[in-house]
């Protein structure tokens, strides 16, 4: 669910139009919009209240939680294609309750130019933006 209580199903039917916990669905009803992988519905003001006071419920126990969960973390190698990418395993609930703040600090570091590759593939036009015109020449060349 995102801040402003949307809710992205998976399943793209049209059957739960009429479910009355939800209020409606963003987009039309055509035959265009139920091709789409997801759809986003908003929901029934009461029933996103309730979410929202059992996540605060929950959220407020983890910390607790947390406070006394041991700082112990685990370095994982997952092999991937040409690469090996590391992971980190620790405590969960601390992990839970740091969420926000590393989808905060991710989305802040993407904007800065230093980290203009973070969830973004490399392409000739970053590299060209990031060595310079003159330089990325001499590199295109050899």
């Amino acid at each position: 669910m995102s801040a402003n209580g949307e809710v992205i199903l998976e399943d793209s039917s049209s059957s739960y139009n009429n479910n009355p916990l939800l209020v409606g669905c963003q987009g039309s009803d055509s035959e265009e919009s139920r091709t789409n992988d997801s759809q986003i519905l908003m929901l029934n003001p009461s029933l996103q209240s309730h979410f929202e006071e059992k996540y605060r419920k929950i959220f407020s126990r983890c910390r607790e939680l947390a406070t006394d969960e041991p700082t112990l973390v685990k370095l994982v190698p997952l092999s991937e294609a040409l690469k090996v990418r590391t992971i980190s395993k620790g405590p969960p609930f601390k992990y839970f309750c740091l969420q926000p703040l590393q989808k905060f600090m991710h989305g802040t570091l993407r904007n800065l130019k230093p980290f203009t590759l973070v969830g973004e593939p490399v392409s000739e036009e970053i590299l060209r933006q990031s060595f310079g015109f003159i330089l990325w020449q001499r590199i295109s060349r050899g």
